[in-house]
């Protein structure tokens, strides 16, 4: 008894090191564990982080949401003390909930998938179904490009950290299709319509989001220089992008 409190008082003066690429055996989950505890006993704060344990979800949920150290910095330059630093939560804790760096990686891809995706279908179960298709896309699209002006790393992330890798480029693609569920399936439903009914040129679904996704991306990209070099705010320069973009895929639409 007397090893382990000289155990405990020592453990919250050791720093613990970033999330290990590797799930930890018996012994090293053991002593995070007690990494933990003494960091509460340390701040005199044992029963105040009683609540911690029932809230559990709401702080693994505020750790994951906070993806601007990854999607600035990558996947090598993000560190996880600056996430839990940002999330308000202790180190001892983030290693706790995620145990590794990859599994973090892997929930906080999760997130920005999901909230794209949830973006992107909410503006599509918006429109009132006797609009037309072409209104219907634009709408999407405009949703699409609102999501990554707000995450301006977002376009880079993926260029640099996502596409190059075969297995990021795998999980990305794994969780996009899981993701999107229904949603791909209306819009493959109500785009097969709209091409037999002859509503507009004829155009695949894969072919039709990749000119979304470009038009978008290319905005996103271009946001930041585009508007220094034309003397004006970056919402000006995304809102006259939005009209070109739209011009340019009612253009391609139209039968």
């Amino acid at each position: 008894l007397f090893l382990l409190l000289l155990l405990l008082l020592w453990l919250p003066q050791r720093e613990l090191p970033e999330l290990p690429d590797q799930q930890e055996g018996v012994f090293e989950s053991i002593l995070l564990g007690m990494m933990i505890l003494s960091d509460w006993i340390a701040s005199g704060s044992l029963f105040a982080h009683a609540e911690d344990w029932i809230e559990q979800d709401d702080s693994e949920a505020q750790i994951i949401r906070n993806t601007e150290e990854f999607l600035s910095k990558g996947f090598s330059g993000a560190r996880t003390v600056a996430i839990a630093e940002k999330a308000g939560v202790t180190h001892a804790m983030l290693h706790y909930y995620f145990r590794t760096k990859e599994k973090l990686f892997e929930c906080i891809i999760d997130t920005v998938i999901k909230e794209l995706i949830d973006s992107v279908t909410e503006a599509y179960k918006r429109q009132d179904a006797s609009l037309s298709f072409e209104d219907r896309v634009v709408a999407v699209m405009n949703a699409h490009l609102d999501f990554i002006i707000a995450k301006p790393q977002l376009p880079s992330f993926l260029f640099m950290e996502i596409f190059p890798s075969t297995e990021n480029f795998k999980l990305i693609k794994e969780k996009a299709s899981s993701a999107l569920g229904s949603l791909n399936t209306q819009l493959k439903e109500t785009l097969e319509s709209a091409n037999n009914n002859e509503e507009i040129d004829n155009i695949s679904l894969p072919m039709l989001i990749s000119d979304v996704v470009t038009l978008n991306a290319a905005t996103a990209i271009s946001s930041q220089l585009a508007s220094k070099i034309l003397n004006i705010t970056k919402e000006e320069y995304v809102a006259m992008r939005k009209q070109e973009n739209e011009i340019l895929i009612r253009k391609r639409l139209k039968k």
